[in-house]
């Protein structure tokens, strides 16, 4: 399963590795502005997992519930950041998306 999205092409670049507590999860350094992304795996047939209805970019902090074959999922940041990103598809009926990116210092 791959974190896939404009800020790799939607490429396989970006794996999701398990933990033992069962949640995916990947880090990466992101610039400044809004990346669409979603959460699927190499074919995009088995798992293609965005959003259901965002209302609004979600910011550097939050959460949102994930849907089969969703609409991309929009994240805005306002300055380059590095951003953990972890899924949680225990409940395979209700899995989420939970985002964290703290601010990196101005190169």
């Amino acid at each position: 399963v791959y974190l896939r999205g404009s800020m790799n092409d939607w490429s396989t670049h970006q794996p999701l590795r398990a933990g033992t507590d069962g949640l995916l999860r990947t880090t990466l350094e992101l610039d400044a502005g809004t990346h669409e992304l979603k959460v699927a795996s190499e074919d995009w047939a088995v798992i293609d997992l965005g959003q259901a209805g965002q209302q609004r970019p979600l910011a550097a902090q939050g959460s949102l519930p994930l849907v089969g074959v969703g609409g991309n999922i929009a994240l805005e940041l306002r300055q380059r950041s590095r951003c953990a990103f972890t899924v949680d598809g225990r409940d395979l009926f209700a899995p989420t998306l939970q985002v964290d990116c703290q601010p990196l210092p101005a190169r």
